[in-house]
């Protein structure tokens, strides 16, 4: 059964089914159906943040994750959503950014091994 006091925020179909065919995810989605680009005139669908903002009132939805891609349109479209939910009694979380496991840092880039470092969780 799902959980549906967890939804996981994405930008597109391709994003909610790479995380589903993970099987790590078992809240809700939420597509947005586009991203925040002021450079390429891009909106995030205002039906989307309103159904977004309703589906948070009306299921008692206690966490949010967005999982915008790790680029600036996706940090741009993070704080959009973020933006938009303020003050509603929801906690708003965010996929870290880092090394993918099995690669190695010598071959990361210098903003890749940043987020990492910015990312990184106490043992």
């Amino acid at each position: 059964m799902r959980n549906r006091k967890l939804i996981c925020v994405v930008e597109n179909d391709e994003d909610c089914i790479a995380i589903e065919q993970a099987g790590i995810f078992n809240g809700l989605y939420h597509v947005l159906g586009g991203q925040f680009s002021p450079l390429d005139d891009r909106e995030i669908p205002q039906e989307s943040m309103e159904k977004l903002r309703e589906r948070v009132t009306e299921l008692g939805v206690e966490e949010i994750i967005l999982a915008t891609t790790p680029r600036i349109e996706g940090d741009l479209t993070a704080y959009s959503v973020q933006e938009y939910l303020t003050g509603l009694p929801v906690r708003i979380s965010r996929l870290s950014y880092g090394l993918p496991v099995g690669g190695c840092i010598g071959f990361a880039d210098r903003v890749t091994l940043h987020m990492a470092l910015e990312s990184r969780k106490e043992l």
